[in-house]
């Protein structure tokens, strides 16, 4: 019970349960992960895509002062910081003014890595999807195929909601930039000539293509 869920403690010297997860094991009769069943905020989830939250898992041993643990900063407001705050981290030493952070016990320790796995699950999913996309025009336009050039484009048209566009050539016009930029074509828009304003110029080796 102590490795599952004690821990929690605010001086480094005095730990208590979790009452929660102490209760719900006692009443199903085993150890198992319910500090994940309270639901990781949302905002945790954001922080996580932002920074590097490897340095969580790897670097516990790093102090912090007072000021950094209240957070008064919001906008320079460290990954830890927050994961003190939100009970993920909790105190383990306290050197002079120097706090020392880890997690408290192996169901908070579980709970993140689990936050950790589905969000690089979630990752690894849309890059696979992107690759695929990026593969699909490349080769179109390789083999100066139209038909799977549009079929590419509309894949990454449907993951648009259709709220967006509102009738609004900008929004397909910055989609299929970024659908060219992010197969590493050199790519511009609204490029002017005497002629008028091409919508799209993409260069390819000693070839150039455009859209207008």
């Amino acid at each position: 019970i102590k490795y599952w869920y004690n821990g929690y403690t605010w001086d480094g010297k005095t730990a208590i349960y979790n009452p929660y997860s102490t209760l719900s094991a006692f009443e199903d009769l085993k150890f198992s992960n319910y500090w994940i069943q309270t639901g990781t905020p949302a905002f945790l989830n954001s922080l996580i895509r932002q920074k590097r939250y490897n340095e969580v898992i790897y670097r516990q041993t790093e102090p912090f002062n007072e000021r950094q643990l209240l957070g008064v900063n919001m906008e320079k407001l460290a990954i830890s910081t927050l994961l003190f705050q939100a009970g993920y981290l909790t105190i383990k030493e306290i050197n002079d003014d120097d706090y020392v952070l880890s997690w408290p016990n192996a169901e908070v320790r579980q709970s993140f890595s689990d936050a950790i796995l589905e969000f690089a699950k979630d990752s690894n999913r849309v890059e696979a999807q992107v690759k695929d996309i990026a593969k699909q025009i490349d080769t179109s336009i390789q083999e100066l195929n139209a038909p799977l050039f549009s079929d590419a484009i509309g894949e990454v048209l449907k993951n648009v909601p259709f709220r967006l566009f509102q009738d609004r050539e900008a929004v397909y016009h910055a989609a299929l930039l970024l659908a060219l930029w992010a197969c590493c074509f050199d790519a511009w828009g609204e490029d002017p000539t005497c002629t008028g304003i091409i919508d799209i110029v993409w260069k390819v080796e000693d070839s150039l293509y455009v859209i207008i």
